[in-house]
């Protein structure tokens, strides 16, 4: 009778160890998925002749969380300057510290801002499954101030260390699923009816 009690004790520790075990390991299968959610992804978007580029950032919470910081495109630079403003952007990519290349002068194209604000076409920012099918697609209303009912969350001058406007940043929430976030592999920087960045 003591041996059958003891042996039924065994299998329930047994039982109960093994039950711990895959709850942990669930568990943190589970918080490495959400880790990797919540993560913030960063991409380099430009229009065909890389006269206007987007750096964006984006994340999933309860929904799609975007930021994108728009400026002069490599077009308007010439070799060396371009070198330079590549390596800089390929370490904001990889979240490396690197030298600010906007507070030096000739990195600053003047015509770049009151370009933007000229401008009365649209961007738009697709985010596309690994098939190419638009999962989400974000429009930047380059005519308007106020866009709420785009997602937009804020609109805002980037400037360097001496106030000198280098750039546009804008924000946007908007009502993703997560199923359909966890499909996105790529973003894609679309215009229409541009005058000055085609």
């Amino acid at each position: 009778m003591k041996t059958n009690i003891k042996k039924s004790t065994l299998h329930l520790l047994i039982a109960l160890i093994v039950i711990l075990s895959i709850s942990t390991i669930y568990l943190s299968i589970e918080k490495f998925n959400q880790s990797k959610i919540n993560k913030i992804t960063r991409e380099k978007v430009c229009t065909p002749q890389k006269k206007l580029c987007g750096y964006v950032e984006y994340k999933y919470t309860d929904a799609l969380l975007m930021k994108i910081d728009l400026r002069a495109g490599e077009f308007y630079y010439p070799d060396e300057k371009k070198i330079k403003y590549n390596k800089y952007w390929d370490n904001w990519l990889n979240d490396k510290n690197t030298k600010r290349i906007y507070n030096d002068s000739s990195f600053i194209i003047e015509s770049f801002i009151p370009a933007i604000n000229n401008e009365t076409g649209k961007l738009y920012i697709i985010f596309d499954d690994k098939d190419g099918f638009e999962i989400e697609r974000i429009i930047i209303d380059l005519s308007k101030i106020d866009d709420k009912e785009n997602g937009r969350t804020d609109i805002s001058s980037i400037v360097n260390n001496k106030g000198v406007r280098v750039g546009r940043g804008y924000s946007f929430k908007k009502k993703v699923t997560l199923e359909n976030y966890q499909t996105i592999t790529d973003i894609v920087l679309a215009t229409s009816s541009l005058k000055e960045f085609k």
